[in-house]
């Protein structure tokens, strides 16, 4: 297949705690008179984060549950029990493995996306992406400023357990984009910021075990260094469902915080998601383009999709599906896809720690550009 006409290319690097990162991001328009290909625009993007069956399957009917309106601050939830949980807010719509020790209850509604990580039956994480009840003043969507009056974000971070003495280094990006402030001895908040928008997009709440766990910045310690990677390749497929779903489910909260319509599932978008992060593991890659010279167009034709625009974003080490989710929104050719208005579904997979999203607007929508 010969792609000409736009085409769009940027490259952006910085330095991360343990590498260098980049981002770019490039368009391709297909030519009307190549007529093999279904597709006539193909957006990609990539970024990569080092730190410690017949015609397309359309699901229109996602799952959400209803979110409580008296529901308490999502810190409030912080070490009660999972009974207690379930008897406010009903069944998760989803529920399943982190990497980290503790599973996951994900509800998503009208009210945005709530996780709760549940390890011996009692709560050790919370993370929202839309306001709870607030008992100090903090509020989702307040600029930076407004956040700093009551939480406090140092570089340098120190956290104790009974496993060790741990000490992140929270400067640079990690501090401009998500950093971690201290609640109290047995409570800390991590603040994920849009930096486009100068403003507080989700929050995650963490015992310290968590949070040393997670790992999320460089570390220095004494005693012992946790690894919560599953071992067995069974155990991993858990954690890769669960992932998957609350990137979409993230992706949804974020449009909706910028007032754009959801994205509904696409099942063979999530396949081939699926199997790119797969390939990219197993023969040891990261790109949109595999070393066989077969890209997104390729991938998509081979689940039979029929559409009209794709768009692809991949991402590798982050921690979790919430960390990638606001890795993308925080680097411009990957928001780019996130808040684009003119896909109308979206599907993502998860191999490992490797992740991709890939966007659609199906031929059955019509083209965008028509009046």
């Amino acid at each position: 297949m010969f792609l000409k006409s736009l085409f769009a290319f940027f490259v952006f690097s910085g330095l991360l705690a343990l590498g260098i990162f980049s981002y770019y991001a490039f368009i391709y328009e297909t030519p009307e008179e190549e007529e093999h290909w279904d597709i006539d625009e193909i957006i990609e993007n990539e970024q990569e984060i080092d730190t410690s069956e017949e015609n397309d399957s359309l699901d229109e009917d996602e799952e959400t549950v209803d979110v409580p309106e008296n529901r308490s601050s999502l810190n409030e939830w912080m070490g009660q029990s999972r009974q207690d949980l379930i008897e406010v807010w009903g069944p998760p719509g989803h529920e399943g493995p982190s990497a980290y020790g503790y599973d996951w209850l994900l509800y998503e509604g009208e009210g945005g996306v709530f996780a709760f990580g549940v390890e011996d039956e009692t709560i050790v994480t919370a993370a929202g992406t839309e306001q709870m009840n607030s008992t100090n003043e903090v509020f989702l969507h307040d600029d930076r400023q407004t956040v700093e009056d009551s939480w406090t974000f140092e570089n340098e971070l120190s956290v104790d357990t009974e496993q060790g003495s741990y000490t992140f280094d929270v400067s640079g990006d990690h501090h401009e984009t998500r950093p971690v402030a201290e609640i109290d001895e047995d409570l800390y908040v991590q603040a994920y910021f849009d930096v486009h928008e100068n403003q507080l997009t989700a929050v995650r709440y963490m015992s310290p075990d968590v949070l040393v766990r997670h790992q999320p910045f460089p570390v220095t310690y004494t005693g012992d260094l946790p690894d919560q990677k599953p071992e067995a390749r069974a155990n991993w497929e858990d954690v890769e469902a669960i992932d998957a779903e609350a990137i979409h489910a993230y992706n949804n909260a974020i449009r909706k915080q910028h007032g754009l319509a959801p994205l509904s599932w696409h099942e063979q978008a999530a396949t081939a998601a699926t199997a790119h992060s797969r390939h990219m593991v197993e023969e040891n890659y990261f790109a949109h383009t595999a070393p066989d010279g077969t890209g997104l167009g390729e991938r998509l034709q081979e689940q039979n999709v029929d559409l009209l625009m794709a768009g692809e974003n991949i991402a590798a080490e982050h921690t979790d599906a919430l960390a990638a989710a606001i890795g993308w929104l925080n680097s411009e050719g990957h928001r780019e896809n996130v808040l684009h208005e003119e896909f109308t579904h979206h599907g993502s997979g998860v191999f490992e720690r490797t992740y991709t999203q890939n966007f659609v607007r199906p031929a059955s929508e019509g083209s965008p550009h028509t009046p």
